[in-house]
């Protein structure tokens, strides 16, 4: 039996478009966070906190996948990636997720007390961690800036 190789092939996506549609998805993410953190949970969200914890894990998801989200509309929208716009993506979502946790304390069936909300906030910048890192390093096997 014989293993073949697969080559991926990256899709030639002129960068100004990925850039355009990083910052619409990272602004419909900041419109579903706020609508998010805003109000009450949904009844039906009750059997899924029954596990210990499982928010933060929501929270590493969600910041994950908006890192995702603003690394490619920062790449997108300059001229060469590089660490210091990785260090300055990860600092804009430390602050909307500071700013997200703070709004929670003024929200009443969200305020569960200082601690949790720092436990959100660490899930939510380890997300974003691991987002920025993981655009930056995966873009180049699925897309491809053609000059």
């Amino acid at each position: 039996m014989e293993i073949k190789s697969i080559k991926i092939v990256p899709l030639k996506i002129p960068k100004a478009l990925v850039g355009w549609a990083g910052w619409v998805c990272i602004s419909l993410w900041f419109a579903w966070l706020m609508s998010l953190s805003s109000g009450a949970l949904p009844e039906e969200m009750d059997p899924v906190f029954v596990i210990p914890h499982i928010d933060k894990v929501l929270h590493f998801g969600f910041f994950g996948l908006g890192a995702g989200f603003l690394t490619l509309a920062v790449m997108g929208s300059t001229v060469r990636w590089n660490r210091r716009l990785g260090w300055a993506v990860l600092a804009a979502l430390a602050l909307i997720g500071a700013f997200d946790e703070t709004h929670q304390f003024f929200v009443p069936a969200r305020s569960h007390g200082f601690l949790e909300h720092f436990g959100d906030w660490v899930a939510n910048v380890l997300g974003a961690i691991v987002g920025i890192v993981g655009t930056t390093y995966l873009r180049p096997l699925a897309l491809h800036f053609p000059n």
